[in-house]
């Protein structure tokens, strides 16, 4: 139902408004500046780039072929995996590097692609909370621990792990 692809009202909007007069030119690339945004976009870039050399192809191939064709097994199998990687890396990272190869197996299975991404995002979640540089609320959090004047002593890449492995039933 899209008349036109996001990336490019995205980039059709950031020139038009400086165009227009409704914002500066700076303010137009000022999202740029963001370490996240700019970290976000590499993520997608490196999952597109994965996607047409054919790693998410044979990822895809190799997960159904450990988890058959039941739809229980395949969306047990990838939010484990994107929950174990998430735990290790950024959980946004770990979520949208399997988001083609989530795709192609659904396609594949003939399951809806949602049946196995809501679960997969919710595992990434609880993978994020495990260690600090999960999710960028800790890393953040870490950064600005400051109480009267006085930096506290940052957190370790552990810390939290009895928090996020108390949370995953919940």
């Amino acid at each position: 139902m899209e008349w036109e692809r996001v990336n490019d009202v995205v980039i059709t909007t950031m020139v038009l408004l400086p165009l227009i007069g409704l914002v500066t030119p700076k303010q137009a690339f000022v999202g740029l500046s963001s370490v996240a945004v700019v970290y976000i976009i590499a993520v997608i870039i490196i999952g597109a780039g994965l996607d047409k050399t054919g790693v998410m192809n044979t990822v895809a191939s190799l997960l159904i072929k450990i988890a058959g064709d039941s739809e229980c097994r395949v969306m047990a199998l990838v939010s484990l995996i994107v929950g174990i990687i998430s735990s290790m890396m950024r959980n946004i990272v770990a979520a949208t590097l399997f988001l083609p190869a989530t795709q192609r197996i659904s396609k594949r299975l003939n399951i809806p692609v949602s049946r196995i991404l809501m679960p997969t995002g919710f595992c990434a979640i609880m993978g994020g909370t495990m260690t600090l540089v999960g999710a960028s609320p800790t890393i953040l959090l870490n950064d600005f621990m400051v109480i009267g004047g006085k930096k506290l002593e940052p957190f370790g890449l552990l810390t939290q792990t009895p928090i996020g492995c108390v949370s995953l039933p919940a």
